[in-house]
């Protein structure tokens, strides 16, 4: 999933009826995630960047929060999730979308280098499996001792 263009993406304010924490991974929550009153989706944010769980902390049940979803997500009836991409809490802004979505592009470049070098490993692995010398076990000394 890319960053969307910020054009693309549609107020949503509410109020928070329920909030929760995503599993952890590797000592850090996963995801933070607010039922809003306002609307039947629920609004998340995966763990790319920080402050996951001090987010969750610094929004109580009942704060009005303002988020700013993508527009296609909004209108997908089937839809029950939408990653935010811009957090207000009670008029303050949180975190930003330039925050969220440079962390996002961050997360993007990591994975990118990661596949590349899992793909080099590869071809070389394809390549010492291809024109490598085989190199003939070495003769079993038991076995033929028993054809003499």
């Amino acid at each position: 999933m890319g960053v969307p263009n910020e054009l693309e993406l549609a107020p949503v304010t509410g109020l928070v009826t329920s909030k929760a924490l995503g599993p952890r991974v590797k000592g850090s929550h996963s995801s933070v995630s607010f039922a809003l009153n306002s609307t039947d989706k629920v609004v998340y944010l995966p763990s790319k960047g920080w402050g996951i769980a001090r987010l969750h902390d610094a929004v109580p049940i009942g704060a009005r929060l303002r988020v700013l979803l993508e527009e296609s997500c909004v209108e997908d009836v089937e839809e029950s999730k939408c990653v935010f991409w811009s957090i207000d809490i009670d008029g303050e802004p949180y975190r930003t979308f330039e925050s969220i979505s440079e962390a996002w592009a961050k997360n993007n470049r990591a994975g990118l280098w990661i596949g590349i070098g899992f793909g080099l490993c590869g071809l070389l692995c394809l390549f010492q499996s291809r024109f490598a010398k085989a190199v003939p076990a070495p003769p079993n000394k038991a076995l033929n001792a028993d054809v003499e």
